[in-house]
């Protein structure tokens, strides 16, 4: 491998107890098909083999930077603490327990390569049950318009799926502790001085972990998309749509009504596309 003195871009992944997935994790960016990177781990004082598990990788690649939190701090902590470390032109977020596609860091260089004006960027994901089986697609809009149009009603990046340009990054305020959706209050943050984009091409598989989702955790997911929307149109001037405004009720009529499963059902229903013979196509 060709030595490089500065990496161009630093992939920044939390953890926290993730001995189950991280392997897997770890080895999808290490196989990347581009390989000018740093891989910051940060570990946020996990209590089982975690850390172990890291370590391990980052006696084999020397790409691999691992940061240890003294206390357990929780996911936006650890993503500013590993920030100010980055040395890479571009940030590439990634999770411990998701995957991301051979190519998906070449094809996220490229483009934001060729749009400077845009800031953060994305793409499409592929939605998987605990053990990485495919149930549906996420798709996304790409250009900066159509993102805006839909970004009151719900995060328009997957953030495990993103890729920053650093300094325009370091102009916002970085993660905020909002617990479950930092990403989202810094995506407006970050829109209201910079354009946003997505490739349509499928660059991670996402896991969700259906079983560990309680109610009370939707509701309160619920109430913090609804309490950073209003943060939207009050602090960044966006202004609500008849459909955003019905978007909004229904949030607030199914908040307390509908048991978590149904939601998650609805949600799959109305955002995932079942064709899973896409996947070939893009990957």
């Amino acid at each position: 491998m060709q030595k490089q003195n500065k990496p161009f871009v630093s992939v920044l992944m939390p953890a926290y107890n993730a001995e189950k997935y991280i392997e897997l994790a770890i080895e999808s960016i290490l196989n990347q098909t581009y390989e000018n990177f740093e891989f910051i781990i940060v570990d946020d004082c996990s209590t089982d083999s975690t850390n172990k598990i890291i370590k391990k990788y980052s006696i084999k690649d020397k790409r691999i930077k691992l940061l240890r939190n003294k206390i357990n701090s929780g996911v936006a902590k650890s993503l500013n603490n590993g920030l100010k470390i980055c040395k890479g032109k571009y940030i590439v977020r990634m999770d411990s327990d998701d995957w991301s596609y051979p190519n998906r860091i070449e094809k996220q260089v490229k483009y934001m390569e060729k749009n400077p004006e845009i800031s953060v960027s994305g793409g499409a994901t592929v939605v998987c049950n605990e053990k990485l089986n495919p149930i549906g697609i996420r798709h996304y809009p790409t250009e900066d318009s159509k993102i805006r149009e839909s970004i009151l009603r719900l995060n328009p990046i997957a953030h495990p799926a993103s890729i920053w340009r650093k300094d325009e990054l370091l102009k916002t305020q970085l993660y905020p502790h909002i617990t479950g959706a930092e990403d989202y209050a810094l995506i407006i943050e970050l829109s209201s001085f910079s354009k946003l984009g997505n490739i349509p091409e499928i660059l991670i598989k996402f896991r969700v972990h259906t079983k560990s989702v309680s109610n009370s955790a939707i509701v309160l997911q619920q109430k913090v998309s609804l309490y950073i929307s209003d943060m939207a149109v009050y602090e960044y001037g966006y202004k609500p749509t008849s459909k955003d405004k019905i978007w909004r009720l229904i949030q607030k009529i199914s908040m307390y009504t509908l048991p978590p499963k149904f939601k998650r059902f609805l949600l799959n229903t109305l955002v995932l596309d079942k064709d899973l013979s896409k996947i070939s196509t893009f990957s």
